[in-house]
């Protein structure tokens, strides 16, 4: 069987459909869809002094596939599937296209297969030139390397380098944002409309956080997603490029999500409960966010001494927890870290590590940022209704231009 990373892109017509279409097709076509990245909403790329081609924006995602399929006889079924979702046959190369189908890299028994003809070239040429490739490509493989390239680190390193969005669910009447829901009308609308912009996560929580509010048993928890029906709306809204995160301390929360339809645990104590580790051994394609914090079910009751290097205790915790993931034999690919902003820290130590996380050595995991309507934000300007989403929109900008993988956010940007 061959293993192989493609990318998809549309910038016609119902784009979205588009690449559904593609990949249902792909599906047909004996190819196993292992992964789908999040979609990406990218800028044409145009070539010098050319102004009058592309002109809208392009959805962009990459899959991993396994197939029976040489190189070029998937190509041959590409190329079929982008004519019959309505692409010429004979296009120009700098045209906009209603689909577009890319190998991008090709293995067979672990081996890199190397493909240079005038007809297809295998590792893609342009690959390491395109964040709307790598970023996706990243979202599923950051571990993988390509002609002695880490994908991850060279999508960091793209200037139109992208961060994934997280969007948050509160399903509580006492998050300290002020935003959460417990009607289930507007929790399924919510999700709706993420799904519909195809988010590439979407993290829902029963407990909040608020430093104010009293921690509930998993039983509670349980009972409150079920209260609004959650396991119903996110089994409706299953789409390509979206995935449904739990926030959860509670491994019995957790276990039970999973179990209902959701892909990732994110945890806010970090995995100390031992029991986290075994249900994402149990759930093989489950993935987890795993936050740095102090305190049990991340409540800010003692922070990081402002005489301690913060930098340094989070490359430490890095280090720590690489080597539990190797020791508990899971996939790198599989976790994501998460910084804990807001959670052990003061609000100066909150700002510093946003000015400087990518000098933290992030071991190849991605790496996630919660800042949004954090109190550290209080440090640039008061925060208010009308200024906090514009404030974490400016922090957002400068996460990304020093490489973040995901933000985690309550408004859509």
């Amino acid at each position: 069987m061959y293993k192989y990373f493609l990318a998809l892109g549309s910038n016609l017509g119902n784009k979205i459909d588009n690449i559904d279409v593609a990949i249902k097709k792909l599906k047909d076509a004996n190819c196993e869809i292992l992964k789908i990245a999040p979609f990406y909403k990218t800028k044409p790329l145009v070539p010098f002094k050319r102004k009058d081609c592309f002109y809208d924006f392009f959805y962009n995602t990459a899959i991993e596939i396994e197939t029976k399929n040489s190189p070029f006889e998937l190509l041959k079924i590409a190329q079929q599937i982008e004519i019959d979702i309505g692409r010429p046959k004979n296009h120009g190369h700098w045209t906009s296209r209603v689909i577009d189908i890319d190998i991008l890299y090709c293995a067979k028994n672990n081996k890199s297969i190397i493909v240079d003809s005038n007809e297809l070239t295998i590792p893609h040429k342009e690959l390491f030139n395109r964040a709307f490739v790598l970023d996706p490509l990243s979202q599923i493989s950051p571990n993988l390397v390509i002609q002695d390239k880490n994908i991850l680190t060279e999508s960091k390193k793209n200037a139109e380098h992208q961060a994934a969005k997280m969007m948050i669910v509160n399903v509580n009447n006492n998050s300290f944002s002020e935003d959460g829901i417990l009607d289930k009308n507007k929790i399924d609308k919510k999700i709706e409309y993420l799904t519909k912009n195809r988010v590439a996560f979407i993290d829902i929580g029963a407990e909040s956080t608020n430093p104010r509010s009293n921690p509930i048993s998993w039983q509670e928890e349980i009972d409150r997603l079920k209260q609004v029906d959650i396991f119903t709306i996110i089994d409706k809204y299953k789409t390509n490029g979206v995935k449904f995160s739990i926030d959860t301390y509670h491994p019995e929360t957790a276990d039970f999500a999973i179990n209902n339809g959701f892909d990732i645990i994110n945890d806010v104590n970090g995995f100390k409960d031992k029991r986290m580790w075994q249900i994402i051994k149990k759930y093989p394609n489950v993935e987890a966010v795993i936050m740095h914090s102090l305190q049990p079910n991340g409540k800010k009751t003692n922070v990081i001494s402002k005489d301690e290097d913060v930098l340094e205790i989070l490359n430490n915790w890095v280090k720590d927890m690489e080597k539990q993931v190797l020791d508990e034999k899971i996939d790198k690919n599989r976790i994501i870290i998460d910084y804990g902003i807001g959670f052990g820290k003061t609000a100066e130590q909150d700002l510093f590590i946003v000015k400087n996380f990518n000098k933290i050595d992030n071991c190849n995991f991605r790496v996630l940022i919660g800042h949004s309507r954090k109190s550290f934000l209080n440090l640039i300007c008061k925060l208010n209704e009308n200024n906090r989403d514009k404030v974490t929109k400016q922090i957002s900008e400068i996460l990304i231009k020093n490489g973040v993988d995901i933000l985690r956010l309550h408004s859509f940007l």
